[in-house]
């Protein structure tokens, strides 16, 4: 009777979890839209006349949930300030879903030992000061927040 109830009880569990997931093809659309506006965000800061390079990456696992990172390499001497607002700008104004933390790694690209690391929190800490900033996201808060 002890293992009927368990069984139950998982049996109920796991389709109250599995019922709030997307389907495969859900999922799959997710993650090709999500890989365009990161490729989107990457074109823009690789036209930048201060980048040498920009590589842009998202994730969306267990181990990484809703995150976005920018290494970018910029040209010898180049204030980091505005190419950093940028990336955020461009991460923040996209359609990226959901958007859960940025990073971003940036280097002159003559000089190696020169460069930082940034971390963004949009989903929490950051939230009010980007939405002041650059305005709200463009995809609807349950989108970028929920999952």
């Amino acid at each position: 009777m002890v293992r009927l109830v368990r069984g139950v009880v998982l049996s109920v569990v796991l389709s109250l979890i599995l019922s709030g997931c997307m389907s495969g093809e859900e999922r799959r659309a997710a993650m090709r839209r999500n890989e365009a506006a990161a490729a989107q965000v990457q074109a823009e800061l690789a036209r930048r006349p201060d980048v040498v390079r920009a590589e842009v990456d998202y994730s969306n696992y267990i181990t990484a949930p809703g995150a976005a990172s920018a290494n970018i390499a910029v040209k010898p001497g180049r204030d980091f300030e505005p190419v950093i607002d940028a990336a955020v700008r461009l991460f923040w104004q996209s359609r990226i879903s959901p958007l859960k933390s940025i990073r971003i790694g940036i280097v002159d690209a003559a000089d190696k030992h020169r460069g930082e690391i940034r971390y963004f929190d949009p989903f929490k800490e950051d939230r009010a000061a980007l939405e002041a900033k650059y305005g709200p996201r463009p995809v609807p808060e349950e989108e970028w927040i929920q999952r």
